[in-house]
């Protein structure tokens, strides 16, 4: 470092994410991965469950959200997602979804 470094203003870049309250830290990103991580688990474990049900039981399973918009803990979109669950859901029913049976695609693990 030469001397006229030393001392002199320095623009982060950083700043103004953090300053707006947007900084993505290390931490943020475990609990992203581990929500997310649970998410698949829970469908994971649904998907095997309805899988060893007995032939003569019916069911119906509408598709959930896939993907979802956003981060897995950033609760903000909350009426955005129960919106769009709740447009998804008529149009399945539009579509005959009632009259589909099975598990969903989107129950099932894909990548995007």
């Amino acid at each position: 470092m030469s001397a006229k470094q030393l001392g002199a203003r320095v623009t982060r870049l950083e700043d103004p994410a953090l300053l707006a309250g947007r900084g993505r830290f290390v931490d943020d990103i475990k609990v992203a991965n581990a929500l997310h991580a649970l998410t698949l688990l829970i469908a994971r474990q649904l998907v095997s469950e309805l899988e060893d049900l007995a032939p003569d039981i019916e069911y119906f399973v509408v598709p959930p959200l896939c993907p979802l918009v956003g981060s897995p803990y950033d609760f903000s979109r909350t009426a955005d997602h129960i919106e769009r669950a709740i447009q998804s859901t008529d149009a399945w029913l539009a579509q005959s979804g009632l009259e589909q049976r099975g598990i969903p695609d989107e129950m099932r693990p894909h990548s995007h």
